[in-house]
């Protein structure tokens, strides 16, 4: 409880003062302070869970573990000068996540496994992410999807439908807002490009969904697969209209 509750208000006093007296002279300073906090809550539940203190097994209920990330890195993209710092705060923030899964798998202790397995997967996702952050792609809709996709696994594996429910909206939000900059996208090579790759991505985050939702009824993971479908051929679609002429 005292982990969440710090966690809580120091996010709300920090942004609190953000709003107010943020200026460009607080760049590093601030930047300094987000990833101090960021790295104290992403080890929080790793650290509590190694040395199996009390309340250890309360990480389980989700909110260090992939509430710190995600409000981090959502913190990081309003910071980050251009993409390509953010692509580089992924990549190094994919690696600390895989040493912390580095740590856990090597203990090989079965109480930890899925919390092992978060690590991982939050590894890989950032790992995934800063690629297609240094190609261009919209920031917070590439995030907020592959996020989407990570919360919903943890709901359909600790059987928690708010968070499996959470995970859906963070991806329909993350379309949302891709949609909501479309008119603003001026995309020029043919493929790699913030337009097809980020409606690629909406669509492997709901294609990741369908895989996931199959034990959960044959409907979810329908409506998840063709969720995934539309924006792949909302890509493919583009790019020809795009470059070919109308016949």
């Amino acid at each position: 409880l005292l982990n969440v509750t710090g966690f809580l208000f120091t996010l709300g006093v920090g942004m609190a003062w953000g709003v107010e007296h943020y200026h460009a002279g607080h760049h590093d300073v601030t930047q300094g302070f987000v990833f101090f906090f960021w790295a104290l809550y992403a080890a929080t539940p790793v650290v509590t869970a190694w040395f199996k203190a009390p309340g250890w097994a309360g990480w389980s209920d989700a909110t260090l573990v992939c509430g710190t990330p995600l409000v981090g890195f959502a913190l990081q993209s309003q910071l980050a000068a251009d993409r390509f710092e953010l692509a580089w705060a992924a990549l190094a923030v994919g690696l600390a996540y895989g040493a912390l899964w580095l740590a856990l798998f090597r203990r090989g202790d079965e109480e930890m496994r899925l919390l092992e397995r978060c690590q991982l997967g939050l590894a890989l996702t950032f790992a995934t992410l800063a690629v297609p952050l240094g190609l261009g792609v919209r920031v917070s809709a590439a995030f907020w999807a592959l996020e989407g996709v990570a919360v919903l696994w943890f709901g359909v594996v600790q059987q928690r439908r708010l968070a499996m429910a959470t995970g859906a909206l963070l991806q329909v939000g993350a379309a949302v807002f891709f949609a909501l900059a479309f008119p603003d996208l001026r995309p020029t090579l043919a493929v790699i490009n913030d337009v097809c790759l980020g409606a690629a991505l909406l669509a492997g985050a709901g294609y990741a969904s369908a895989r996931l939702l199959r034990r959960h009824g044959e409907g979810a993971a329908a409506l998840a697969l063709l969720w995934a479908l539309v924006w792949w051929v909302l890509a493919g679609t583009y790019e020809i209209d795009r470059l070919t002429a109308d016949p």
